[in-house]
């Protein structure tokens, strides 16, 4: 379907994480697919803020910013935008762009 998705993991301490790039690998247009990979994790609050603040900057980028009425937007941005960094080590790096050309790292 024509949506994006954004799935979340990290290499060590997620048994889902092969998983998870599987479904990113099937992945086809329409649809779009993004992830946010970490290096160590789990299912834990220290996981999860550090996960947060780079997923609703995705999700702000899918529905649009408020215009200066306080409204949302509408011109939301289009899927695969530049507007996220590139994935990275970094705490706050975005989430990446999956395509249907590129495998996923």
């Amino acid at each position: 379907p024509p949506v994006s998705v954004l799935v979340t993991s990290s290499k060590v301490g997620e048994s889902t994480y092969q998983g998870t790039l599987r479904f990113l690998r099937l992945i086809r247009p329409p649809m779009h697919g993004y992830s946010y990979i970490i290096p160590v994790g789990g299912h834990n609050f220290g996981v999860w803020s550090q996960e947060l603040p780079p997923t609703l900057e995705w999700l702000t980028t899918r529905l649009g910013r408020p215009d200066s009425a306080g409204s949302p937007s509408t011109t939301p941005r289009q899927p695969g935008a530049a507007a996220l960094p590139a994935l990275s080590p970094a705490p706050m790096a975005g989430p990446k762009p999956h395509s249907a050309n590129k495998p996923a790292a």
